[in-house]
């Protein structure tokens, strides 16, 4: 994960230190960071809602795909679904890269920090057959065993473009993507117009 190291002397300007600190953060990254370093037991999962609740997740017709018994657990309503599905197929392609680049250049080290995002991030919307997969070619890595993980990578690569492609299906079908993406442009007129006021209240302080 990247470090944000701002001190008194940078030449970036307050504006830009804010917009870096805003940029630096890569959801799926932290929450596998944060699971691979924290105890078990620090970590507290939210329950699911209640059944009743507007909020929580329930769709007549469910990705085959993806154990939702699962997803509630981490996602315990539609919106944060919805939020991580997007992330996860966004990053698609460039986890997919990774991976293949890594087993060429037998990167060992790297190969693993890949293939445990990609585990958490799968587990976490419910896609339990791909975190498993994953799972195994971090073991197989962590064990000595890096040739099994590079035999079995293209499986992997293969799994994921297929789950992806069938959330993308069941997004579109349902018109879930549209309306997520038309929550988050919302979202980020908000999160805009107050990075605004405190990028405008930053370059004041700065001319005093």
């Amino acid at each position: 994960m990247e470090q944000i190291q701002i001190h008194a002397d940078t030449a970036m300007s307050g504006a830009e230190a804010i917009e870096k600190i805003r940029n630096a953060i890569e959801v799926n990254t932290l929450y596998s960071t944060i699971r691979r370093w924290l105890p078990s037991e620090r970590i507290i999962i939210k329950q699911k809602t209640d059944p009743e609740s507007e909020e929580n997740v329930a769709w007549e017709k469910e990705p085959a795909c993806m154990n939702m018994e699962t997803a509630c657990q981490f996602c315990p309503s539609k919106d944060l679904l919805l939020r991580n599905m997007k992330t996860y197929i966004n990053a698609c392609q460039s986890t997919c890269d990774k991976l293949s680049c890594y087993r060429q250049e037998r990167d060992v080290d790297n190969y693993i920090i890949t293939v445990h995002g990609l585990k958490s991030s799968s587990k976490i919307i419910g896609l339990n057959e791909l975190s498993e997969l994953a799972m195994e070619q971090e073991m197989n890595c962590h064990t000595g065993k890096p040739e099994l993980a590079w035999e079995h990578t293209e499986e992997l690569i293969r799994l994921y473009h297929n789950v992806v492609e069938d959330m993308k299906t069941f997004l579109d079908e349902n018109s879930l993507l549209k309306e997520q993406e038309e929550f988050e442009r919302i979202k980020e007129l908000v999160i805009n117009a107050s990075f605004g006021q405190l990028i405008a209240y930053v370059e004041k302080r700065e001319n005093i």
